[in-house]
């Protein structure tokens, strides 16, 4: 128990396939008690797929993991709507209808900006004592 690997490369260079090898040998040693954390949707869709000896629960970004280990809450993005006629002045695109379905979203709006200034900064742990005045208002009232 206890064991992580790590697998990385440019694309085409078969980490897919060792992967699956690696997954299918854990799985027959461990049985369900193997969860598999992919940095890309894309490659966690790419496993999933390949129809692994692993629930397509436990396959997925540590985002989408730790979401279906919390049973799927709402979020904050799906009352993108209700944010918008609070706080017209940060306006912000629709996102998606759970955290497994949010793409991408390009920036459409100063809110969109902001926001994902806003995100870019909590992931760098930045304290939020050197944030400019309009992410912290932002902060505030998101």
């Amino acid at each position: 128990m206890g064991q992580e690997y790590r697998v990385f490369g440019p694309p085409g260079t078969g980490k897919t396939t060792y992967l699956s090898r690696q997954i299918e040998k854990a799985a027959g040693e461990y049985g369900g008690s193997v969860i598999v954390s992919s940095f890309t949707r894309a490659a966690a869709v790419e496993l999933v797929q390949r129809k692994l000896p692993v629930s397509r629960e436990s396959i997925g970004t540590l985002h989408a993991l730790c979401y279906r280990a919390l049973g799927r809450p709402k979020i904050a993005e799906l009352f993108t709507e209700d944010f918008n006629t609070e706080h017209p002045r940060y306006k912000i695109s629709q996102r998606g209808t759970a955290m497994e379905d949010i793409e991408a979203v390009k920036s459409k709006t100063q809110g969109d900006e902001i926001f994902a200034q806003m995100q870019i900064k909590r992931a760098r742990m930045i304290p939020k004592s050197v944030w400019p005045e309009t992410l912290l208002d932002f902060s505030r009232v998101w």
